[in-house]
């Protein structure tokens, strides 16, 4: 109860701008997430991949006060080379392009969800998340995210393929051979109302291979979409959004922001971050997202070592701040167009 209490009172803080005076007419904006009904046993399976903890961390953090104003960060961040082996620096960048189309096809929802990400709880009331949500209509289209050739078309209530038989319901699992993989990357579609495609067929990229539903153990219609790496069991899952484009257009240009956060507290429980965007120089106090790192035993990439992913964020300057044994930590980064930004948070120092 009071690790909730002290919860609540930094989100005021930090949506307040640290110290930083609010506008008067500062208007916050609050969303209750749409939940899904996922059982809740211990995963006892799942192992993480084995990855290093960056040795080189330069991150500088400093506690705001009054007199202290937000100010903009002037450098154009230089691109290293793209497919890189981790970031041992405070922020990395790097050129980005999703190897996965979206499952989902253009005029339906292609957000993902926002209040239950690849390897979050909902801040403990619920499972890790192996996936993520597409929010969708009853019997909306559901597209096949690369070529490839299905692994499996049908239900879980005998073949288990998830942490127990009938979780799933209805899934299809597509495995995809690629040339900028030397493993294969395999797909897996759930909760599915209607299956188009058998067991063996060849699929191409946007095809349709089956509908939206709630089979299994989903609470309303939408698509778990999950992507595993090099085999098809559930120790081998990575984050989807690692994998999918990003939905650029003329009037939106977005990159990705890719982290770890590390300390003696974020190794047995997860951490709340506070993402706000800088608009001429100006914290917007009255826009926040906010992410949960991954919880313990959620495996990571083993190039990045991340504990937290969020796509398409419009491109721009922002503050990631957070809130720790009664410390405010801040960094400052950018996120530019098909540009995969990479952030160490040491929150020992």
């Amino acid at each position: 109860m009071i690790d909730r209490l002290l919860r609540v009172c930094w989100i005021f803080i930090l949506l307040a701008g640290g110290c930083v005076s609010p506008p008067a007419s500062l208007h916050i904006q609050t969303k209750t997430p749409q939940l899904t009904s996922e059982p809740a046993p211990t995963l006892e399976n799942l192992s993480p991949t084995e990855t290093n903890q960056p040795t080189a961390v330069a991150t500088t953090f400093s506690k705001p006060t009054a007199e202290q104003p937000i100010i903009s960060i002037s450098p154009t961040p230089t691109l290293i080379p793209a497919l890189f082996s981790g970031c041992e620096q405070s922020v990395c960048y790097t050129p980005f392009k999703g190897i996965l189309k979206l499952p989902v096809p253009q005029g339906d929802n292609q957000n993902v969800e926002p209040s239950y990400r690849y390897g979050t709880t909902q801040n403990g009331e619920r499972i890790p998340h192996e996936g993520v949500e597409f929010y969708a209509l009853f019997g909306s289209p559901v597209l096949a995210a690369q070529d490839g050739v299905v692994l499996y078309a049908g239900n879980d209530e005998k073949n288990q393929w998830g942490r127990f038989t009938n979780f799933y319901g209805n899934l299809i699992i597509v495995k995809h051979t690629l040339s900028t993989f030397s493993q294969p990357v395999f797909t897996l579609y759930a909760h599915l109302s209607e299956i188009l495609v058998n067991t063996g067929d060849s699929v191409q990229a946007g095809e349709k291979i089956g509908e939206v539903g709630a089979s299994g153990s989903a609470m309303g219609s939408h698509l778990h979409f999950e992507v595993r790496l090099d085999q098809s069991g559930l120790q081998n899952i990575q984050n989807p959004e690692l994998f999918l484009e990003l939905k650029n257009n003329s009037n939106k240009k977005t990159g990705i922001l890719v982290g770890r956060v590390f300390s003696e507290f974020t190794s047995q429980t997860s951490q709340i971050l506070v993402i706000q965007k800088i608009e001429n120089g100006t914290l917007q106090t009255n826009q926040a997202l906010y992410l949960e790192t991954y919880a313990a035993n959620i495996p990571s990439n083993a190039q990045l070592n991340e504990n937290f992913v969020i796509s398409n964020l419009p491109a721009g300057q922002y503050r990631i701040s957070t809130f720790i044994e009664e410390r405010f930590f801040e960094s400052y980064i950018f996120i530019e167009e098909n540009t995969l930004t990479f952030i160490n948070l040491n929150l020992e120092e």
